[in-house]
């Protein structure tokens, strides 16, 4: 951890226990406290702790997947979402799709052949996906009562198969 090397910072480390009543918790602790002229921030770190801790892969897997969606509408809106890159068996064949909630991705949307931006990877890649329901499976479980629209992507939409969780 850096320490403030700024004027008119005051900072004071401390040794002692510290009693924390909302987690039940009573552990050595350094106190490190940085004082601004607002006298805002405090920072702690724990004794015997690691500065780093190790992230489960799986996590780090996963978080590829997630994505950030825009959608530019016909009237010029733009709608804004989330959703996820996944792929599973299905009829023997692994299936690629995108899942969102069905009040991003709406049944206007898929009629009118929208093109919606993908955003994956922590934004670092990015693909366009026209939504063209006679190419790709496209499919709004509202009927169920549901809030899901899957949408099925294909080789040309030229996202990397390792960016899809099973």
């Amino acid at each position: 951890m850096g320490s403030c090397e700024s004027k008119g910072n005051i900072t004071k480390l401390t040794n002692r226990k510290e009693s924390f009543e909302d987690d039940k918790i009573n552990c050595p602790i350094k106190i490190i406290e940085t004082k601004n002229k607002n006298n805002r921030i405090k920072e702690c770190i724990l004794e015997n702790s690691s500065p780093f801790e190790k992230l489960d892969s799986n996590l780090s897997n996963v978080s590829k997947s997630i994505c950030k969606i825009k959608i530019r509408t016909i009237d010029k809106k733009i709608i804004t979402g989330s959703g996820f890159l996944l792929k599973f068996n299905f009829n023997q064949e692994l299936f690629y799709c995108l899942i969102s909630n069905e009040h991003v991705i709406r049944n206007d949307i898929i009629r009118n052949n929208n093109i919606i931006h993908i955003s994956y990877d922590c934004e670092f890649q990015h693909a366009n996906v026209k939504f063209e329901s006679n190419k790709r499976y496209i499919k709004s479980f509202t009927d169920n009562d549901l809030d899901i629209t899957v949408v099925q992507l294909l080789d040309e939409d030229k996202i990397p198969k390792e960016f899809f969780s099973s």
